[in-house]
């Protein structure tokens, strides 16, 4: 618009904004691009420490991005708003998955020492499984040492999650 009115303008004020011009919008596309840049880097990375379930580097990632902001002025406000709320449910995202990995070894933790306690007391059924398998009637089978054995399955106890199971296999 201003090219159209080169005539009649004065030849030093057109000159001087349109060089004003020409710098504020080299400038604003400049500050785009690194915005853009900012975003795009930010998210690729944040997504990382989500798959990582590493809510703390994203906390960190998240002040890197704001330090960012800082050092270009904080001109887009509304960008940097977006990009915040998105570090945001990553970061919940991440948590929610480091709170199942820390729950998931917990429980394989607990369910391996369970099945260490309840095979030392299994193995006490060894020696007559050969009688059980052979013998039709239950009266002959050296019922004292078998009820004995039962009694320590039975009382072993392992992790809530493998109760109902345990009560399951070892009727009293």
């Amino acid at each position: 618009m201003l090219s159209r009115q080169k005539s009649a303008l004065p030849r030093d004020w057109y000159s001087a904004t349109r060089e004003v011009l020409v710098r504020s919008v080299e400038r604003e596309t400049k500050l785009d691009s690194e915005y853009a840049d900012l975003t795009s880097r930010t998210l690729r990375k944040a997504k990382e420490h989500v798959s990582d379930g590493d809510p703390a580097s994203l906390e960190r990632l998240a002040a890197k991005a704001r330090e960012e902001d800082g050092r270009l002025g904080y001109q887009r406000p509304n960008q940097m708003t977006a990009l915040m709320a998105s570090l945001a449910a990553a970061t919940e995202k991440a948590s929610e998955l480091r709170q199942a990995i820390d729950q998931y070894e917990y429980r394989r933790k607990a369910f391996a020492s369970y099945r260490k306690r309840i095979n030392s007391s299994l193995e006490k059924f060894d020696d007559v499984v050969d009688d059980i398998t052979s013998v039709k009637n239950l009266d002959s089978i050296g019922t004292r040492r078998l009820g004995r054995s039962a009694t320590r399955v039975g009382d072993r106890s392992g992790p809530a999650a493998a109760r109902s199971t345990h009560r399951t296999a070892i009727r009293p």
